[in-house]
């Protein structure tokens, strides 16, 4: 298996939606059973304008084909079997997309470390809050208490 080879979704659910894989795994990995791969849809079936104008499209035969970058995934090597070409001639393309893929999952993975410590600031305060109410209304208590008990 050769880096950025395409080969035909043979899967049955998803063969319609994504009929071509792009093997982006680099040639030095050939020897685990899992493929990294960006699914290649038919430009005409993508509704999204954005995802069109965000995403390169390629010719393969006489249709074009929208790179998915951003649903790159992990796939067993075994379910690669019909190589129909090449889009090694587009590598710096395909490389752009995926990096840019990339980048965008580190800074959803920041945002999202970032959520998760103002989450722990907001429960660390609120349970000085709950504290702080059950301090008062125990200062409150001893209050009535001590009113009630005055003739």
């Amino acid at each position: 298996m050769s880096q950025y080879s395409v080969y035909k979704n043979e899967n049955k659910s998803s063969k319609k939606t994504y009929p071509f894989f792009v093997d982006v795994q680099s040639d030095l990995l050939d020897s685990l059973n899992s493929r990294v791969v960006i699914p290649l849809s038919l430009s005409e079936a993508m509704n999204n304008i954005n995802v069109k104008n965000l995403c390169p499209i390629f010719e393969i035969g006489d249709k074009r084909y929208i790179l998915l970058a951003h649903q790159m995934t992990s796939i067993p090597a075994s379910l690669l079997k019909k190589n129909v070409g090449s889009l090694e001639n587009k590598r710096y393309e395909i490389l752009r997309e995926k990096r840019k893929f990339e980048s965008e999952i580190e800074a959803m993975k920041k945002h999202i470390l970032e959520k998760e410590r103002r989450i722990k600031r907001l429960k660390d305060r609120l349970l000085e809050l709950e504290k702080e109410l059950d301090e008062s209304l125990s200062k409150l208590e001893k209050i009535l208490n001590t009113s009630i008990d005055r003739p």
